[in-house]
């Protein structure tokens, strides 16, 4: 009996050391997976935050650069509106994309008004290339520009 009685008295308490031992075990792996949780999450929150915080800025920028681009024209500087319109665009991208629509509008206006001696080369370039990568390309605005490049440099037309 009294075999038995320590049998079952050292089993027991094998059985309370083991438990405890895996009880240790699983808390560090919630402690330790919990830590990498909360770092990914902290760094995925500061990326979305950092993303966030370039998208107003863009906008403000692209925001900034319609008033520029109006204001140019209105000086009689189709060159310098062609420019603030083009970097318009290129805010809009990464801001509010509204504002590219703008853009394209205010690139009619300045070539319009530059006409074919009013602008180089470069900028017809960098014109085309923004048609080419809007994402709208039935739009009017869009074929309202083209056609006034195509008249402005037909050695390229479409």
């Amino acid at each position: 009996m009294g075999l038995a009685a320590f049998s079952w008295w050292s089993a027991k308490t094998l059985y309370e050391r083991d438990l405890e031992k895996v009880k240790d075990e699983l808390l560090e792996q919630l402690r330790s997976g919990l830590r990498t949780d909360l770092g990914e999450i902290n760094r995925k929150a500061t990326e979305a935050q950092r993303q966030m915080r370039d998208k107003v800025q863009a906008e403000g920028v692209a925001h900034t650069l319609s008033f520029v681009a109006e204001l140019r024209l209105k000086l009689g500087d189709p060159r310098g509106s062609i420019d603030a319109a083009l970097a318009q665009y290129s805010a809009a991208k990464i801001g509010n994309t509204n504002y590219m629509a703008h853009a394209i509008n205010a690139l009619i206006e300045a070539f319009r008004r530059a006409g074919p001696a009013g602008v180089d080369a470069t900028r017809i370039e960098d014109a085309r290339r923004l048609l080419a990568d809007y994402r709208h390309p039935d739009d009017s605005s869009v074929k309202q520009l083209s056609a006034i490049l195509n008249r402005i440099d037909p050695s390229h037309g479409a």
